[in-house]
């Protein structure tokens, strides 16, 4: 599932939390509710515009409409993975940009744990 995929489950979740039909969203976005499924099915690319006008039509923040909150971060970090473990499968990887990554992904994971420290 791609990164696109994964923002319309998060819309389609926010929708039918609040209880709104997708005709009703449809008709605030202006567009007909056959692109509208479109859109919550990942059929077509969600751009941050878009993706503010449905925050604001569920009068949520943008960011809770993003696939990713601190429990994905935990999960992936408690499923263990590491980009060495990756080189293993794919060669096309260079050790440089493994060992980068890797280091990145440390480092955010440490921003993280302090922000929930806070």
């Amino acid at each position: 599932m791609n990164i696109n995929q994964l923002t319309a489950n998060k819309i389609r979740e926010t929708r039918q939390k609040l209880q709104l039909s997708a005709e009703h969203v449809a008709h605030e976005l202006q567009i007909d509710k056959s692109n509208y499924s479109k859109l919550e099915n990942g059929k077509v690319e969600i751009n941050m515009n878009r993706l503010q006008e449905l925050a604001d039509i569920f009068k949520v923040s943008l960011s809770s409409l993003m696939p990713f909150d601190d429990k994905s971060i935990y999960n992936i970090k408690q499923a263990n993975y590491s980009f060495n473990d990756y080189q293993v499968h794919n060669q096309m990887i260079s050790p440089d940009l493994i060992e980068i990554l890797q280091k990145t992904a440390d480092t955010l994971t440490k921003v993280v744990e302090g922000l929930k420290q806070q």
